[in-house]
């Protein structure tokens, strides 16, 4: 298979126009799951690993949505790895 040089490519090739959506709607819907623990735990000192936590993966998402449009790993196999 060639290499779509960028994620969004590489999933509408593969998925046709809902994998593009599903994609976003994914990244999306995280965001803001993340974003609700992170107002959640505020005031909580004992969970504010949790707030951290939630935090970086909203940092990690960036670089990966952002990274992807240049790059095509939109796709791991970890078995791969592991063997």
């Amino acid at each position: 298979m060639a290499d779509a040089h960028s994620i969004y490519f590489e999933v509408l090739g593969e998925h046709g126009i809902p994998g593009p959506r599903a994609l976003l709607l994914i990244a999306g819907m995280t965001w803001l799951s993340a974003s609700k623990v992170i107002r959640a735990c505020k005031r909580i000192p004992e969970l504010r690993w949790l707030r951290d936590l939630m935090a970086m993966t909203q940092v990690s998402m960036i670089a990966y949505l952002t990274a992807g449009a240049f790059l095509g790993l939109a796709y791991f196999d970890y078995s791969t790895i592991l063997c």
